[in-house]
């Protein structure tokens, strides 16, 4: 079976942006985008060297690769309306499964980017890992080389996998980044700066091997250090949502600990 060349994106998000530029930068033809916003999808058509899709059963069939990347309550309406003879199609969602794309074209599939995307930012997807699944075992083979020209890091992964996965990235990526928000606001409320708390963070980051987390769990509640966890607890006092989360998780550590 032919190599991936011709790509055309439905989508003008966070995701299809990104993943667009770097096919682009990778050597590939992007042929046409689509959106549910027409002025996004001309922005990133002419940045990708593209031409503008205006309707999605009017997207041309004469690529090797349609790549749906869109929010998931618009997926299955978009895909309701893809047009017959279509070769090869995905879609780039972290939770929903290849199946919603059956009977859509000859090769299905889903090539998911396990990031959290943001188009205004610049992003190096070098190390980015892309999670593949496909109808066959050859369309698998193409998606696999596709994420390897972009990251040299794919790997086949379901959908059950992968819905699990994404729950994964949801605690290590949005419940994280809402504790850091959290450690900003208690910072911020005694005028300390949160730069201080970076380094830290970035050291407990850049520990993380392929072991258990928990094997380097640190802390008041590791050690089962009471006094300090009631003295913190006191002055949450005035911050009963901060306590709560405090309680909560000191409580967990404890008991995973053994305490």
């Amino acid at each position: 079976m032919a190599n991936i060349k011709t790509i055309s994106i439905i989508g003008s998000g966070n995701v299809g942006t990104h993943l667009g530029k770097a096919f682009l930068k990778a050597g590939f033809n992007i042929k046409e985008v689509w959106s549910h916003q027409q002025k996004n999808a001309a922005l990133l058509a002419d940045l990708l060297h593209a031409k503008t899709c205006l309707e999605i059963g009017a997207i041309s069939t004469d690529v090797d690769l349609i790549l749906i990347s869109v929010k998931d309550d618009y997926l299955e309406d978009v895909i309701r309306e893809l047009p017959p003879n279509i070769l090869s199609v995905v879609h780039t969602s972290g939770s929903l499964e290849m199946k919603l794309l059956d009977g859509k074209a000859k090769n299905t599939g889903v090539f998911y980017p396990l990031q959290s995307f943001n188009k205004a930012e610049e992003m190096d997807l070098s190390d980015l890992p892309f999670c593949v699944e496909a109808s066959n075992d050859n369309f698998g083979d193409q998606l696999f080389e596709l994420g390897n020209h972009i990251s040299g890091h794919a790997e086949y992964i379901n959908s059950t996998q992968r819905a699990y996965l994404h729950i994964a990235a949801v605690f290590a990526n949005n419940f994280s980044n809402y504790i850091f928000s959290m450690a900003y606001e208690l910072a911020a409320k005694k005028n300390i700066s949160f730069q201080l708390l970076l380094p830290l963070i970035r050291h407990t980051a850049l520990r993380l091997g392929n072991e258990d987390p928990f094997m380097k769990q640190t802390g008041p509640a590791k050690r089962n250090d009471l006094n300090l966890i009631q003295k913190h607890l006191e002055l949450l006092q005035n911050d009963p949502e901060a306590k709560e989360i405090y309680q909560l998780i000191s409580e967990k550590i404890k008991k995973k600990s053994g305490h």
